[in-house]
């Protein structure tokens, strides 16, 4: 029989909450996809991918929202704008595209 001590570590748990808005899409209209953060201490890093998983690098139709960060609140808006040459392309109706967040922080 061994003698065994109970070990305990406290971790701080930084625990943020993402928001996605759904979007249905009209064709021939831009349709922006919104993705908010909360309870963050720091801006974080936000990208997009489409359907197919790619992320999505044109500045001209994403916002990472780390300019609006609001560090009082905690709360960092990023927007995908889908113009509609986006949208035709666009395979199915059920088409999903990701916000993916990551901490500059931790």
């Amino acid at each position: 029989e061994q003698n065994t001590t109970d070990l305990e570590t406290v971790v701080p748990l930084n625990v943020f909450s993402v928001t996605a808005d759904n979007v249905y899409i009209t064709p021939g209209i831009d349709h922006v996809v919104t993705c908010s953060i909360s309870g963050l201490s720091a801006a974080a890093t936000i990208t997009f991918k489409n359907y197919n998983g790619d992320a999505i690098t044109d500045t001209q139709i994403v916002d990472d929202g780390a300019s609006s960060f609001n560090n009082s609140g905690g709360v960092q808006t990023a927007t995908l704008t889908l113009k509609p040459d986006i949208i035709k392309d666009i395979p199915k109706p059920t088409s999903t595209y990701k916000c993916i967040v990551q901490s500059i922080k931790y």
